[in-house]
């Protein structure tokens, strides 16, 4: 059964991958800028999404039926489960795919014209099954010079309360460590490890 679950999100991690992939490139093929103004596009190129708001909504509507998360449920855990994520680092733009993938975008290119910011989550089974847990069902992706990674590849970097630094898998991917961000590279270790959802499937 673990094997199962394993395999399962491995599968689910490589569709939302692909999913964020082709976003990106379909949007730069029709010439559009991937500045802040780039979100009301958006809806254009997921086809049979649902929109779920921007930030007043995700950070102030109460929790109800829907598929979209808001901020209120205080749901998403970092990697290493002793913290909330943040909401306010995932509230610029939500949709939901027809098969549940959650894609949350925090895209802010007007405090951060060196593009450190222009983020994509992605629980890749919905906010409704869990964990919930960033580096088990939810994975960030950064867009940043052209290129699209997984955070914690090579030139994956933020600024963070003011310090631009790379994203490393020791500060961001790691049980040992607790901080609010835990969980950000872990994306680049679901890529590139072939055990690492074998690992996580199995945390409490």
């Amino acid at each position: 059964m673990t094997a199962h679950k394993a395999n399962v999100l491995h599968t689910q991690y490589l569709k939302a991958y692909s999913v964020v992939q082709q976003l990106i490139r379909r949007i730069e093929g029709d010439e559009i800028a991937l500045d802040s103004n780039m979100l009301s596009q958006v809806k254009y190129y997921l086809t049979g999404a649902t929109y779920c708001g921007s930030s007043s909504t995700i950070l102030n509507h109460e929790a109800d039926d829907s598929p979209c998360f808001y901020a209120k449920s205080g749901l998403y855990k970092t990697y290493d489960g002793k913290n909330y994520v943040n909401a306010s680092a995932m509230d610029d733009t939500q949709y939901v795919l027809p098969d549940g993938m959650v894609l949350l975008f925090e895209w802010d290119t007007k405090h951060f014209s060196d593009g450190t910011h222009c983020w994509i989550h992605v629980d890749i089974n919905g906010y409704k099954q869990p964990p919930n847990r960033w580096g088990v069902d939810l994975f960030t992706f950064q867009v940043l010079d052209g290129k699209i990674l997984a955070f914690g590849d090579d030139g994956s970097k933020t600024n963070i309360a003011g310090k631009l630094e790379p994203v490393t898998v020791e500060k961001y991917c790691n049980l040992n460590v607790s901080n609010a961000y835990n969980g950000l590279a872990c994306a680049h270790l679901a890529k590139s490890d072939t055990s690492y959802f074998k690992r996580v499937v199995r945390l409490k």
